[in-house]
């Protein structure tokens, strides 16, 4: 039995409360309103990547839009940014050069010209000092899009840092500087991250920032285009969240549920098809949960907190009934994998390997929901996308698993 769909929509209820951004087909970073579908597709190829499915994050940067900026010698640096933006600094002269939207990126362009007089780095915070509550221990992950608009790099070192500050704003430790080379390539296609871990105790405010250092004798005219800067609280970058001034912007989760299990779903037997890319969880990630409405009873495909195995999972009466490993992934790779359920007779192929089995346990009983990208409860997401998903009301042979899963 086959049934079609026309529109996603027709099976899936998206819940978002929150707009959210994703590339079009035409590379354009473009915003969704709440509760709407998009497909996103790579900046880089234009491929399509899937349906994203993301948990809740907030950017802390109140203004990545650039609102307020102006060019000029030096210009105005957008509002709330920080010290290092424009003005005389180890020689070199920082300007706002230009202001404007590329590919849907909201950036400004920066200006480093003179004679280098020293080596010290200049700190150019997307926050005031004492903007960003933060605490040891916490993981934050800031990140920005970066383009070379004109002159040449040479030695001058480009980065991003973060750095922890106390009470007062003081700088008390930082990470180490991730080194960017940006070239002349689509500012779309061009964008670093740094995660980094706070390990002060006196650590009571967090800020991210672009160092620039020269080399203390050579001279510079280079501009570099700066795009959306983004700074959350987590273990890895997201997508992005624009803010314009006024607050940080939290984006909520994806929530994708399918409405109605009948008459497609065959409880007793049948063989699930996931093909996903880009999984990321710190916690383990859920690609789907085929459940009771509770953890007691569930079919769960997943993909380790480590995101470099996929683990098929069957519990029944809140015990594992299947736990069995269906291979290695290469971290954020797109990869495919096919499961079959029924009485004493489960395996899962991942990628085209052999079926790895189990012919032991029941069936957990009681199915009636489905969750994509998640867990039953709406966590543990994937933070990646879903390329497609298959259900078949019949348990597919180990041979077919394993072609459809090459």
């Amino acid at each position: 039995m086959a049934l079609a769909y026309k529109n996603l929509s027709d099976i899936v209820t998206l819940s978002r409360a929150s707009a959210r951004t994703r590339t079009s087909s035409a590379g354009v970073l473009t915003t969704l309103a709440s509760g709407i579908f998009g497909i996103d597709y790579s900046p880089s190829t234009l491929s399509v990547r899937g349906m994203p499915v993301e948990e809740q994050r907030t950017n802390s940067i109140r203004n990545n839009t650039m609102v307020d900026a102006v060019a000029g010698s030096p210009g105005t640096r957008p509002t709330n940014w920080g010290s290092g933006w424009t003005g005389l600094n180890q020689g070199l002269q920082l300007s706002i050069a230009g202001v404007g939207v590329e590919s849907g990126i909201n950036y400004v362009d920066v200006n480093i010209a003179g004679t280098s007089t020293s080596t010290t780095a200049i700190g150019c915070t997307f926050e005031a000092s004492t903007q960003t509550a933060a605490v040891s221990g916490q993981t934050w992950t800031g990140g920005f899009y970066a383009r070379l608009i004109a002159g040449a790099q040479g030695n001058l070192a480009i980065g991003l840092q973060i750095t922890e500050r106390d009470a007062g704003g003081s700088s008390v430790a930082a990470s180490s500087v991730t080194a960017l080379t940006p070239t002349t390539a689509a500012l779309a296609t061009q964008r670093a991250n740094q995660t980094y871990t706070l390990v002060n105790g006196s650590t009571a405010f967090v800020t991210h920032q672009l160092r620039i250092a020269g080399d203390g004798a050579s001279t510079y005219d280079v501009t570099i285009r700066i795009g959306m800067p983004q700074f959350e609280l987590g273990a890895f970058a997201s997508s992005v969240i624009a803010t314009t001034g006024a607050a940080a912007a939290t984006r909520l989760a994806d929530s994708l549920t399918v409405g109605t299990l009948s008459p497609w779903f065959n409880a007793t037997e049948g063989t699930i098809y996931i093909e996903a890319t880009g999984v990321q969880n710190s916690g383990g990630a859920q690609l789907v949960s085929v459940d009771d409405g509770t953890t007691a009873n569930r079919i769960i495909p997943n993909v380790t907190s480590a995101g470099t195995s996929v683990v098929y999972r069957a519990v029944a009466g809140s015990s594992d009934v299947v736990n069995v490993s269906a291979g290695s992934i290469a971290a954020l790779a797109t990869f495919k994998v096919a499961i079959a359920y029924k009485a004493n007779d489960f395996a899962a192929s991942l990628n085209g390997a052999a079926a790895v089995t189990d012919v032991s346990g029941a069936v957990p009983t009681g199915l009636t929901n489905v969750k994509l990208g998640a867990n039953v409860s709406g966590s543990a997401h994937i933070n990646g996308h879903l390329r497609k998903i298959i259900f078949y009301p019949s348990r597919k042979t180990n041979a077919e698993l394993v072609t459809m899963s090459t």
